[in-house]
C-alpha cells in the first residue's frame, strides 16, 4: 500500500498544477492545442501585441519551449508575428482571428470548471480567481526571499 505524502502547502499547488494542466490539455485535444497553448494564446489575446520575452515572463514557459510552440500556433493560424516597430531585431506576437475563435470554444469549458469550483467554495467565481491570485502573489513572495536567502 503506497503512504500518502505528509501534508505540504507546495506540493498541494503542484498537485493543483499539474491537475489544472491535465484538464487543459483535455479540454484542448480537439482543437490539438496543449494547455501551455491556451495560456500562450490567453496571453497574446489580453496583451494585444507582445514580444516572447513578455510572454515568456507572463508564463513562465522557457523561451527555447516558447520558440517552438509559438511557430506551431503561428503555423497553425492562431497566432501572427510582426517585427517590432520599436526594435527590428524582435517580433511581436498577437492572436489572429482563428485563434480567437478556438480560445472562445475554450472558455465555455474553463468557464464551467470555474463556475463549479467557485460553488464548491462557496465564493464567487471573481473572488475564487481573487483569492488564488492573492496565493500565488504570496507563495511566490516567500519563495523569493527563501530563494536569496540561500543565494540562488
Amino acid at each position: 500500500m503506497i503512504e500518502e505524502p505528509s501534508p505540504s502547502l507546495l506540493y498541494e499547488i503542484w498537485l493543483l498544477s499539474s491537475s489544472t494542466q491535465m484538464i487543459l490539455d483535455r479540454l484542448g485535444a480537439d482543437s490539438a492545442i496543449s494547455a501551455d497553448e491556451i495560456a500562450v494564446l490567453t496571453t497574446l489575446r489580453f496583451g494585444n501585441g507582445v514580444s516572447q520575452k513578455q510572454i515568456a515572463e507572463l508564463t513562465n514557459l522557457r523561451r527555447s519551449t516558447l520558440s517552438m510552440m509559438l511557430g506551431r500556433l503561428e503555423k497553425a493560424g492562431l497566432a501572427s508575428r510582426k517585427t517590432n516597430p520599436r526594435d527590428a531585431r524582435s517580433r511581436i506576437f498577437s492572436i489572429t482571428a482563428e485563434g480567437d475563435r478556438i480560445l472562445d470554444q475554450l472558455v465555455v469549458g474553463i468557464f464551467n470548471i470555474e463556475n463549479a469550483y467557485a460553488d464548491r467554495v462557496g465564493e464567487s467565481r471573481e473572488q475564487a480567481v481573487q483569492t488564488l491570485f492573492e496565493l500565488r502573489r504570496n507563495v511566490l513572495q516567500a519563495g523569493i526571499s527563501e530563494l536569496e536567502k540561500v543565494g540562488k
